[in-house]
């Protein structure tokens, strides 16, 4: 608008000056019909592309539609699969050890000519975890490798547990020592639980629990379900006929670690001070537990 404006004094300079008077105003009138053509293109709408164009591009973006849907799930299923694999891995110990302990009941039962298994516990209750793990199991029977006053420092266990030169693979678990010489594709050097040779393995399998602070002979601060649980690996080591007995560890012996859980449940009920069994702690000297 302002150059259209101000084009009309030139127009008027322009006519009055001595040469090409009618070229000057053709000039100026070109240039305004010019200006206002550009003008009208500037605010036009934009004219939609051709309908081979929009087809393609419509095509496109379906596709791009269809492979987000099929791989998004496949990423976030990969994702949920990195960050949960302790979890899967521990889920599917806990499995296999259930099923080795009711091959293991299953078999004695039959060697016993027993009908029940003992407890009551069908093999439903064992793999659903409502059993109880050491029922009918008798912890002070004489030790199945002989030598029935051996014992272990953490130091020894260490040193002549994780089969050296020929040696034995052995762990502890509530103070009780086993030999797992003959899981050896479990337990050797380089498999996926040599971790556990020589190693005082309470508090790591009940908790499920694999990094270093784990690894030590404590319970403290455990509650009555992790307990539980290291009760069951307790009774699968305990069952499982090719890993027997061998030693207890320097302390306190397991049979009296675990009467001395079962007197101090059973003293803070009648006292009224366990409220929450599925959070209750309890200490038994110098080892803290959670339950019996």
């Amino acid at each position: 608008f302002f150059l259209l404006r101000s084009s009309i004094p030139i127009t008027s300079q322009i006519s009055n000056s001595q040469n090409g008077t009618n070229i000057g105003i053709f000039n100026v009138l070109k240039l305004q019909a010019e200006l206002k053509r550009s003008t009208t293109r500037a605010f036009l709408p934009p004219q939609p592309a051709p309908a081979h164009l929009q087809q393609g591009a419509n095509r496109s973006t379906q596709q791009n539609m269809l492979l987000l849907r099929i791989i998004a799930p496949i990423l976030l299923g990969a994702a949920v699969a990195v960050f949960q694999r302790r979890a899967i891995d521990i889920f599917l110990m806990g499995v296999f050890r259930d099923l080795g302990r009711i091959k293991a009941r299953n078999r004695r039962m039959a060697q016993s000519g027993a009908l029940v298994h003992a407890g009551g516990a069908s093999n439903w209750d064992v793999l659903l975890r409502r059993d109880d793990p050491l029922a009918g199991q008798d912890l002070d029977s004489e030790m199945d490798g002989g030598g029935q006053d051996a014992t272990y420092t953490l130091e020894e266990l260490e040193d002549n547990g994780q089969g050296w030169d020929g040696g034995p693979l052995l762990l502890s678990i509530f103070g009780r020592v086993y030999d797992v010489s003959a899981g050896e594709k479990f337990y050797g050097e380089g498999r996926s639980y040599h971790k556990f040779a020589g190693r005082e393995v309470t508090r790591a399998l009940s908790k499920g629990c694999m990094t270093e602070d784990c690894f030590v002979r404590s319970t403290e601060g455990l509650t009555k379900k992790e307990l539980a649980e290291g009760q069951r690996w307790l009774s699968f080591f305990q069952m499982h006929d090719k890993y027997p007995h061998v030693g207890n560890m320097e302390g306190e012996s397991s049979e009296d670690w675990l009467e001395a859980l079962v007197s101090d449940h059973l003293a803070g009920v009648d006292s009224g001070e366990v409220t929450n069994m599925e959070e209750t702690t309890f200490n038994t000297g110098g080892i803290d537990t959670a339950e019996s």
